[in-house]
């Protein structure tokens, strides 16, 4: 996710800029999102640049929680971007998934490439729609953590108003 041009900030004291101005990647900040489909729960994370390690790293921490909940295979689905595409992630993934292998233990990474221009087959981008709609428009922020913020309570409340936690009478047959 990456804010739209026109919802922006600027230092105080300084006049807004003209959204026709603001640079992507330079004005801007990015924002990892995941959805479990499982639990219909949100994770993100947020961060000044978007490439390979970068999403490496956002893998990584996703990986972990999903074997804490016992996962077994983590299906990524996403674009063509390049840090989604890139080399080094690719290398990452394949080296990540023999160690799964070796070791008989983790999460195993399965990256599903969407096709161009099919945005919609993506359950996460409905959730960045609904949050670009939603929390940003008609809003003026005085610094990118005030924007920022403002999409933590959105996505905090709509877990907790549509994520499913497991009951404790379903985990007593997987703890036993």
């Amino acid at each position: 996710m990456n804010p739209e041009a026109g919802y922006g900030w600027q230092n105080q004291g300084q006049s807004l800029k003209n959204a026709a101005t603001r640079k992507k990647g330079q004005q801007t900040w990015n924002c990892y999102l995941s959805l479990d489909l499982k639990e219909e729960r949100l994770a993100w994370q947020y961060t000044s640049a978007t490439n390979s390690w970068e999403t490496c790293v956002f893998l990584h921490e996703r990986l972990a929680w999903h074997e804490q909940l016992g996962h077994r295979t983590l299906v990524l689905v996403w674009d063509l971007a390049s840090w989604h595409t890139s080399r080094d992630l690719r290398h990452w993934i394949r080296s990540h998934n023999r160690r799964v292998r070796r070791l008989g233990q983790g999460v195993k990474l399965v990256p599903v490439t969407l096709p161009v221009h099919a945005f919609w087959l993506n359950p996460v981008e409905a959730h960045i729609g609904h949050a670009k709609r939603r929390v940003l428009p008609c809003r003026q922020f005085a610094a990118p953590l005030d924007q920022q913020q403002a999409l933590d309570q959105h996505w905090l409340h709509r877990n907790l108003r549509c994520a499913h936690a497991p009951s404790p009478e379903d985990l007593i047959p997987v703890l036993h």
